[in-house]
């Protein structure tokens, strides 16, 4: 009786203590919070050793999925190429010979030649790929596990202000023909990739709103002495980055961010001195950029800003749907509201923020990010002002 009486009588003045903090309490876990006025808010600034910014491509899912505009190009620190598969060569299949066959692509509206060599001296390989594919679920991990045949299968490559030609291996083609046919015969699409010049172009995919703007397979062929066109749509396609090639780009302790690409930013703070559970109040980031460099590698006039995700899973690249936060842009600045982002890593894991272009799939824009090797004034900074978390 007398434990009993005890009991109650410890949870009689939790309660009223409870009732002193004006209404706010959150039981998480073994953490009791109390948030209230008579609490005072903790700042955390965090400093200039406190930061770590690495640039990766981060796995997102999809590598770019069902985007209307896809890239393809080279610039200095990074590739944009295309996994493309067509498949509808029926009517070629009893063609008496195969006199041409080229890939017709028309031209969207972002460009990018930072080098100002001109788009047109692009050139591209291309190679039939190894094992069957799906843009649905393609992710930049197993685009890497595609693989593909070691003999070049382009013949030809022309670029004008409207179209992308590239012309294709009759013999190849004329595989993909039979194999409408022979189950024995596969034909998995083809990547394509440049191979050299400068600079990023945009065309369009299958899935633009006009069916006039779908990337074609023109096969020009024999069928009993006369010559016949098929025009083969594309069936889908994908848009892949490689971010292997040596950076050229300009000096300075820039990350860069970059649309159309698939290249990201990883970007952690170190909130160790902040109780787990604490309610955060405001948190602001701010990233500095250089103009003048993103003058040089974005589309001319096109208004874009950054994203920043939750990043849940470092190992996959997961991002969280309810963890994001778009940036304002001034003075050189973005500065995003990542209340909702810090409060997920406070409870749960700290694995950083992702940054990523706002628009990511439909230009070729590139960011140019101040890191943490640069001057004091310039380096990421992370402000918070939070409510302690008790334990219980």
């Amino acid at each position: 009786m007398k434990r009993i009486l005890e009991g109650s009588i410890v949870a009689a003045l939790l309660a009223l203590v409870l009732l002193g903090c004006n209404n706010k309490v959150n039981q998480t876990g073994a953490w009791l919070v109390a948030y209230d006025s008579t609490l005072v808010p903790q700042y955390l600034d965090s400093g200039l050793d406190s930061v770590k910014i690495t640039s990766s491509q981060v796995n997102d899912g999809l590598a770019t999925g069902s985007s209307a505009i896809m890239s393809l190009g080279i610039v200095p620190w990074t590739e944009a190429d295309l996994l493309m598969h067509f498949s509808a060569f029926t009517p070629v299949y009893g063609a008496g010979a195969i006199l041409s066959a080229t890939i017709i692509m028309t031209r969207a509206p972002y460009t990018l030649d930072p080098s100002g060599n001109g788009i047109q001296a692009l050139t591209f390989n291309g190679y039939t790929l190894d094992s069957t594919w799906n843009y649905t679920t393609l992710t930049w991990d197993s685009v890497a596990l595609i693989g593909h045949g070691g003999t070049n299968i382009v013949t030809s490559q022309t670029i004008t202000d409207s179209t992308v030609l590239i012309g294709l291996d009759t013999n190849t083609v004329r595989l993909w023909a039979n194999a409408t046919q022979d189950t024995s015969i596969k034909n998995n699409g083809l990547l394509i990739k440049p191979a050299g010049g400068n600079g990023v172009l945009s065309v369009y995919s299958s899935f633009s709103s006009t069916s006039t703007h779908y990337p074609i397979c023109q096969v020009v062929y024999l069928l009993n002495g006369t010559v016949d066109t098929s025009n083969v749509a594309l069936d889908f396609s994908t848009s892949v980055a490689h971010t292997t090639l040596a950076s050229v780009a300009p000096q300075g302790p820039y990350k860069i961010v970059q649309s159309g690409t698939g290249l990201r930013e990883n970007l952690t703070f170190d909130l160790s001195r902040i109780p787990n559970y604490s309610i955060v109040n405001s948190a602001l980031l701010t990233l500095h950029f250089d103009s003048t460099a993103e003058a040089a590698y974005s589309y001319p006039g096109l208004v874009d800003t950054l994203i920043a995700y939750y990043l849940s899973n470092p190992t996959t690249g997961a991002v969280s749907a309810t963890g994001s936060a778009v940036a304002l842009v001034s003075n050189n600045e973005y500065t995003f509201n990542v209340s909702t982002i810090v409060q997920h890593m406070l409870n749960s894991k700290n694995y950083g923020f992702l940054i990523a272009e706002y628009n990511e799939l439909e230009n070729v824009d590139s960011r140019f990010l101040y890191d943490g090797s640069a001057p004091d004034s310039l380096k990421p900074k992370l402000i918070i002002t939070y409510t302690p978390a008790v334990k219980k």
